[in-house]
């Protein structure tokens, strides 16, 4: 396909490995169907992607349960989503574009994938959005590979930000990301600003629940409520660029899956309530209720640690304020 594809009120159900959006597109209309097409990309070879488009996808609405070897929804230019049901389970990414990935509305449910919602520029303004992923659970990247702005903050210099450096925006919406890899993760900088995220990030110390670039990038939060959990190791929390009063606390051992965490105010009053469905141990923990100077009681099973906030992202790791990790690299196809 050479240009841009837009669904709207249509229904789409397929487990077939060979989908082409326009194609799906023109033989639906408004009725449930399942189908192959053959890749309309001028190669003559069939496509193992759900739904794809060369040039872009704009879905305003209908429904989709796609269940492919390759990425369910992929295109390589932008993609939109604006309203609409997803149900996704993939053999690689669960929805890419090689340029932009905007959601501002909808439910989209990533099943399975092995990286879950992956473009160069990601801006989440809206919708209802699950992610389980065996690798990253967002990626902002260029699919060169290359972490903008060089190995970095890891006990050298500080190298510069790269203005077109990829990012991970969000500012709306309810986010839940459940991750082997890193949660959250951008070659460049990732931004905060309103919704509600939770990521069950990974169990092992090799990756993060957030991961932003090496280097000057931010990781940034200004406004919403977000919690992200995952093994100690290459934890980093928010930058100090932020507005809004954060903490990344890591306790003094591994919580069990399963086990209610609770944060408290000096005065007892109950912040936040979450239940991690895999072990951890670092905890990164933004809300708009927060404020610098005052002391929180975290809660996890036996586990009871107070934190006090002595500044906008305060802090108790030793790895938290150096650069990022090595940050993932989009694949073309």
């Amino acid at each position: 396909m050479n240009g841009n594809a837009a669904a709207s009120d249509s229904t789409v159900s397929t487990d077939n490995e060979n989908t082409d959006l326009t194609s799906m597109l023109e033989t639906t209309a408004n009725d449930d169907t399942q189908a192959a097409w053959t890749d309309a990309d001028n190669t003559g070879s069939d496509s193992m992607k759900g739904l794809k488009a060369g040039g872009g996808i704009a879905i305003s609405g209908g429904k989709f349960e796609i269940d492919s070897a390759d990425d369910t929804l992929h295109t390589n230019g932008s993609a939109v989503i604006s309203g609409g049901s997803f149900e996704l389970s993939s053999g690689d990414d669960g929805i890419h574009a090689d340029d932009i990935i905007e959601i501002s509305s909808g439910t989209v449910n990533i099943t399975k994938a092995y990286e879950g919602i992956e473009a160069n520029y990601i801006n989440v303004s809206g919708g209802d959005i699950t992610v389980n992923s065996s690798d990253d659970g967002f990626n902002a990247s260029d699919g060169s590979g290359e972490n903008f702005g060089g190995m970095g903050g890891r006990g050298g210099q500080q190298a510069e930000a790269s203005a077109d450096a990829p990012y991970l925006k969000i500012t709306g919406g309810t986010v839940y990301v459940n991750a082997n890899g890193d949660g959250l993760d951008s070659n460049g900088s990732i931004y905060v600003e309103g919704g509600n995220v939770t990521v069950d990030g990974p169990t092992n110390g090799g990756n993060g629940a957030l991961d932003k670039g090496d280097g000057n990038y931010s990781l940034k939060v200004t406004a919403g409520t977000l919690a992200a959990f995952g093994a100690v190791g290459m934890e980093e929390g928010f930058t100090e660029d932020s507005t809004q009063a954060s903490f990344l606390h890591n306790f003094s051992s591994t919580v069990s899956a399963g086990t209610e965490v609770t944060v408290k105010d000096s005065g007892g009053k109950v912040i936040a309530t979450y239940t991690p469905s895999k072990s951890w141990q670092s905890m990164v923990f933004t809300s708009d209720k927060l404020e610098v100077g005052e002391t929180y009681t975290v809660t996890a099973g036996d586990q009871s640690e107070t934190v006090t906030l002595d500044k906008i992202n305060t802090s108790n790791s030793t790895v938290g304020s150096f650069g990022g990790g090595m940050g993932g690299g989009m694949r073309r196809q």
